[in-house]
């Protein structure tokens, strides 16, 4: 099964360390406390929907994620040991390895229980804020798909009880009621929501759970998650805070396998399965919430 992108995008992904935050005196705010403007007109009809949207919005990329659930033996073993569940369970160590790679950095972050890949932005603190961007997602996307390939094609010396592909795609827009306007393109319903100058905080969330067609019998979750953010800039020195003027529409994706299943993904299957977490996505980007 091979991935086929079926539009343009462009990519940026979000990487700011406390350490790069205190050295420059100032951090970002994510504002979801926005001003919501009223949004009229009628939404995209079931007909159109999907067809004309990815020439509508340019999306770009501020995360792309690999997630995994390996088998964790040690943990089984202990109620086979001791006769009942823990009521304590202490996670006291993450190793995370980071190098530069294409246009970005690669991460690989191991939890107890959970690894992850991360794709991300280059930083540099001498360059004026702005929404990060590493380029669009119809070369960097291939870079993930790659780099899943390769790892999950080694999964004969592992096995995994979950996969996950992550992305949080931004289009930047010149205004907040723009940024309403590009969401009700693929959330219909806005267009009946009675919302005023005022009104703040939207935050869209739902999962559409399907079937996988690579491995019978496996649900997969379809989370989305629908926002309009703003940057903005606190000097900690004078305690102020900057409108950056740097808006966007936000879709985060977590395509994900259910948790429900008892028994490992059969390995054969986990590149082809993470392709099809990828067009899961690829195509909730390009028609919004949809069955």
């Amino acid at each position: 099964m091979t991935v086929k992108l079926r539009s343009l995008w462009r990519c940026r992904l979000l990487s700011e360390t406390n350490s790069t935050l205190a050295s420059r005196f100032y951090f970002i705010l994510i504002d979801i406390c926005y001003t919501l403007q009223t949004i009229l007109k009628v939404g995209v009809s079931d007909s159109t929907q999907g067809n004309n949207m990815s020439e509508q919005t340019n999306w770009q990329v501020e995360a792309l994620r690999i997630t995994a659930f390996p088998e964790n033996n040690t943990s089984a073993l202990w109620k086979q040991c001791v006769g009942k569940e823990p009521t304590d369970i202490r996670i006291q160590r993450t190793e995370t390895r980071e190098v530069k790679y294409k246009n970005g950095r690669i991460f690989l972050i191991e939890h107890p229980g959970r690894i992850e890949w991360q794709y991300l932005a280059k930083q540099d603190d001498n360059e004026p804020l702005r929404l990060p961007i590493i380029g669009s997602l119809e070369e960097e996307l291939d870079v993930i798909v790659e780099l899943a390939r390769k790892w999950l094609n080694l999964s004969d010396k592992f096995q995994l009880n979950r996969l996950a592909f992550g992305a949080v795609l931004l289009n930047p827009v010149e205004s907040m009621l723009r940024g309403y306007e590009n969401l009700q393109e693929f959330l219909p319903f806005l267009a009946s929501v009675d919302l005023s100058e005022n009104s703040s905080d939207f935050n869209y969330q739902v999962n559409r759970q399907r079937n996988s067609k690579i491995i019978a019998g496996l649900p997969i979750n379809r989370l989305t998650r629908w926002s309009v953010i703003r940057l903005k800039q606190f000097d900690l020195t004078q305690t102020r805070v900057t409108d950056l003027n740097l808006v966007a529409s936000r879709l985060e994706l977590d395509i994900n396998t259910s948790p429900d299943r008892i028994s490992s993904l059969p390995s054969a299957d986990l590149a082809n399965l993470f392709d099809e977490l990828v067009q899961m996505g690829l195509e909730l980007s390009e028609k919004g919430d949809i069955e």
